[in-house]
């Protein structure tokens, strides 16, 4: 009879150890599950956001907006959006893309994720796009056209290249880091703090919203 009373107590002390890890267990992977939803849904959000500013401000010569849908006459010589970015990318970076390269083309950046946001902006950022012969036409155009607008001056467009560079940066790092390359898809309490409080800064200077990003929180806590 003693036996079996220990034997009871041994049982429910196991269950209930067993009951506690698995809660902080979930926290943990609540921890993770938020932390990626914050950042690919909205970091990539913000990333589309930036593309379409910056392809009106520096690369559309007419200074159109940028449309996802692949109608033509949408944008310059007669192609749509994504035919008409597709035509300036060199031929190395087209090969380096592989099937990538194919949404571009499309055109609809609603299917473009964190890595091709990042190599097409790093390309146009970079004037890479300048130094494509196929391009020389374009670039006639281009030094023409910027020339007379006349509206950005030349250190502030350094200074917003930059900044769009490190966001691009740092989304890329944290993604691989925290997400892309790790066994365990867990964040502990402390470690979440610090990489939340770091991406909502980031975020909110790029333009989103401080409630749209604390309802993602796994409890709706923010320092």
């Amino acid at each position: 009879s003693g036996l079996i009373s220990l034997s009871k107590q041994y049982l429910l002390s196991e269950s209930s150890t067993a009951s506690s890890d698995s809660t902080a267990d979930s926290q943990e992977e609540r921890n993770f599950i938020s932390y990626q939803k914050l950042l690919v849904r909205m970091g990539t959000f913000r990333l589309r956001v930036i593309w379409k500013q910056y392809w009106r401000d520096h690369v559309e010569l007419e200074q159109r907006d940028w449309d996802d849908s692949p109608k033509r006459h949408a944008c310059y010589d007669g192609k749509s959006c994504g035919q008409y970015c597709y035509s300036l990318l060199s031929k190395g970076l087209l090969e380096r893309m592989h099937h990538q390269s194919e949404k571009v083309q499309i055109g609809d950046t609603s299917e473009w994720d964190i890595t091709l946001l990042g190599t097409v902006l790093r390309f146009f950022i970079k004037d890479d796009h300048l130094s494509c012969p196929h391009n020389a036409a374009y670039k006639q155009s281009w030094i023409a056209k910027t020339s007379a607008r006349n509206c950005f001056p030349k250190d502030s467009i350094a200074a917003h290249k930059q900044s769009i560079l490190q966001f691009l940066t740092f989304l890329t790092q944290r993604r691989n880091e925290e997400i892309a390359h790790i066994t365990d898809p867990e964040i502990s309490d402390d470690e979440f703090k610090r990489l939340w409080t770091e991406l909502r800064n980031y975020l909110i200077e790029f333009g989103a919203r401080a409630d749209e990003i604390d309802a993602i929180h796994p409890r709706q806590l923010v320092d």
